[in-house]
């Protein structure tokens, strides 16, 4: 967003119709103290480390994997990626 000297800003009467959606930040040491397995939480921090960790049998079907160590001023946590959520993120990180 940018402004200039020629913005304006006008008050915005509130519209139940558009959805509210929200960030509940959580730190990566609360993350790591609590069984995080299964468990969604909104975290903000720097992508130190993706590995490729190959391809894994998982039912019969081979599927790539790749861990992504997350960092923050607390703490660090490595995510497990898989399958078509590998092939995403490359795409997005060039």
């Amino acid at each position: 967003m940018l402004f200039t000297s020629d913005t304006r800003i006008f008050d915005c009467e509130e519209d139940r119709l558009i959805p509210h959606y929200g960030f509940n930040f959580t730190s990566l040491s609360e993350v790591n103290i609590q069984n995080s397995t299964g468990k969604i939480f909104d975290v903000i921090g720097i992508v130190t480390n993706i590995q490729e960790d190959g391809q894994r049998n998982v039912q019969g079907v081979l599927k790539r994997k790749q861990t992504i160590a997350i960092t923050d001023e607390t703490d660090s946590v490595k995510v497990e990626v898989w399958a078509e959520i590998c092939d995403k993120l490359n795409a997005k990180l060039g």
